[in-house]
């Protein structure tokens, strides 16, 4: 069942969409999505210790804590594909699926004990022979399911999120922009043309089996050594790389889904960290985070422009 939703929901998220209009957002959340989030039960029927704090988020968060120096946890994320969209004016968007895959706050770190502020994160639910002793003893005494994957990342303090909450596509709002961290799609051992755009050597003239090679390698006796960060053949791809300022078109509280405008690195499938930007400070949101069944179900889209961006130019 699980497979044949998440099928659905790559299907309906990767369809070419027209334009919609973004639904009301409602303050209150419906006594229905509050059970969804109620506290997981201990097996001797005792309500878990940090369930309380989760439920003090679900009834409301005081946002005027957030200042423009404050940082939001980030959110792991789960590459979908590429799709495209149209706006309100008749220009399409290039549009990257994003999809929340069970990500919760699973630790802590604290100024006080570890030197520094940070969240652990876990994403994608497993099973939890899969996992080692070890591991699995710090996920059953938070009563959390097992994860396949977990990693701290950095967020301030007045930005913290208590142990077992769960993060959704909610915790963003369209219109904002995001840096997006990917691992970049491995190409392999490539020659200096492909890696380093090199023009190689000339076609004809006399060339013999030198056309994609790189030419002078370094000087001659002096300085008699190849200088660092010499650009040369070598591997190529494989490697965290950062997309900065993508803006945020919609999200989809059915599935879950946060659609990107442009490329994030990474293949189809691959799992991804996204953040608010941090060169814009002034595209962030206001709030620490939206539980979930904050907004609506359905589609929540970035408002329109009110005028033609587009007025006056040849398309």
């Amino acid at each position: 069942a699980v497979r044949n939703t998440f099928r659905i929901a790559s299907q309906a998220a990767l369809r070419p969409i027209a334009y919609q209009s973004r639904p009301s957002c409602i303050s209150a959340i419906s006594s229905r999505r509050k059970q969804s989030t109620a506290a997981v039960a201990h097996e001797d029927g005792n309500t878990s210790p940090f369930m309380s704090s989760i439920e003090a988020v679900v009834e409301g968060w005081d946002s005027s804590r957030i200042t423009q120096m404050s940082r939001r946890c980030p959110v792991f994320m789960k590459k979908l594909g590429m799709t495209q969209s149209w706006d309100a004016w008749g220009s399409r968007l290039v549009l990257t699926v994003l999809q929340v895959d069970d990500c919760q706050v699973v630790g802590h770190r604290t100024q006080a004990q570890d030197g520094y502020d940070a969240t652990i994160l876990g994403c994608e639910n497993m099973r939890a022979d899969k996992l080692k002793g070890t591991v699995l003893g710090q996920y059953k005494k938070l009563d959390l399911p097992a994860k396949r994957h977990r990693e701290e990342v950095r967020n301030t303090p007045d930005c913290n999120l208590p142990l077992g909450y769960e993060l959704t596509c909610e915790h963003f709002e369209p219109g904002q922009l995001v840096d997006v961290r990917g691992i970049t799609i491995g190409k392999g051992f490539a020659g200096v043309m492909k890696r380093h755009n090199f023009a190689g050597m000339p076609a004809s003239h006399g060339q013999t089996k030198t056309h994609r090679r790189m030419g002078g390698y370094g000087g001659g006796q002096d300085p008699g050594r190849v200088w660092k960060g010499k650009r040369n053949a070598g591997r190529m791809g494989g490697k965290k790389r950062w997309q900065r300022s993508l803006g945020v078109h919609r999200i989809d509280t059915r599935y879950n889904l946060v659609y990107v405008t442009g490329s994030v690195p990474g293949s189809a499938g691959s799992r991804v960290l996204v953040r608010d930007t941090l060169m814009h400070l002034d595209q962030r949101p206001e709030f620490v985070t939206r539980p979930k069944g904050s907004l609506e179900e359905g589609i929540h889209i970035v408002e329109p422009p009110a005028y033609d961006p587009y007025a006056g130019m040849e398309r």
